[in-house]
């Protein structure tokens, strides 16, 4: 599914376009605005994302991923996020990883500030796939039961 980038033209009278509102969601109220230059066809995601849920999961499962790597660019846990939700975006091949570096939402996600540069490139999301090792999945399996017993007290 090839991303669609949108770019809203300005207004001929100079105003401000007004928000819409959306629908209460996981507590919070969502508006949309059509004056950001950088928009991405993956709105769906920018709900998730804000909802919060999984974060504190994620960052269980990257710690559980020994990282050889010295001076890296993006950490495990930006790499596990980005590669969780491109799949949760439907982006199940990790070739789209370069479709989508520069992606506002794939970056919110994956907790990139836009100064930090593009998200990680797909031989990048296929060396951390291709690195994780059995101990690193027994480990992961026990933090996602830690996690199951700790939502169930």
């Amino acid at each position: 599914m090839p991303i669609k980038r949108v770019h809203s033209a300005p207004d001929p009278a100079n105003r401000a376009p007004k928000p819409l509102p959306m629908a209460t969601l996981f507590g919070r109220r969502w508006e949309t605005q059509f004056d950001e230059p950088q928009l991405s066809s993956d709105a769906g995601l920018a709900a998730l994302i804000g909802s919060g849920i999984g974060d504190g999961l994620i960052s269980k499962l990257a710690d559980c991923v020994d990282d050889p790597r010295k001076g890296a660019i993006h950490s495990n846990e930006q790499l596990l996020r980005q590669r969780i939700f491109q799949i949760l975006g439907g982006y199940y091949d990790a070739n789209d990883s370069d479709l989508l570096r520069d992606d506002i939402v794939m970056r919110t996600a994956a907790g990139k500030e836009l100064e930090e540069g593009g998200l990680a490139s797909q031989p990048t999301i296929s060396r951390i796939e291709g690195r994780v090792s059995k101990k690193d999945l027994l480990r992961m399996a026990q933090a996602l039961f830690e996690d199951y017993l700790d939502s169930r007290s």
